[in-house]
């Protein structure tokens, strides 16, 4: 059975992937592709952190700088995992099933967030907010 954790957890996330996602089209309109993902990440992982704290790992023990400490350091290893993804397929994958441009930076960017809740559910529960 799913815990009502888990679920709070995909809410969360799911409200923060949708922010980082959208915000992406607006940093590409000052920066590059990376720089883009990049600035949008840090408005997904704030938004998350917020989320996560107040719904979904409310009862931490730990100093809240330590819990932002460990919360970055799940982030940075979650950052490069969807910085990686989505550069390698925009730039390697999509474009051998003639998806270019706009169209494959969004979806690159899109898989590559997508990949998060199953890698960085367990370093929040057991890392950051334990």
């Amino acid at each position: 059975m799913i815990k009502i954790q888990f679920l709070l957890y995909l809410a969360a996330g799911t409200s923060a992937f949708i922010l980082s996602f959208f915000s992406r089209f607006f940093f590409s309109l000052f920066f590059d592709y990376g720089v883009a993902v990049s600035c949008s990440y840090l408005v997904g992982a704030l938004t998350s952190f917020i989320l996560m704290k107040k719904y979904v790992f409310k009862a931490s023990d730990r100093a809240l700088a330590l819990q932002i400490a460990r919360f970055t350091l799940v982030n940075i290893l979650g950052f490069l995992q969807v910085l990686c993804i989505s550069l390698f397929l925009k730039i390697k994958l999509l474009p051998h099933f003639n998806i270019t441009g706009h169209e494959a930076e969004a979806l690159a960017h899109f898989l590559g967030l997508s990949t998060l809740p199953f890698s960085s559910y367990m370093g929040h529960k057991f890392l950051s907010f334990r």
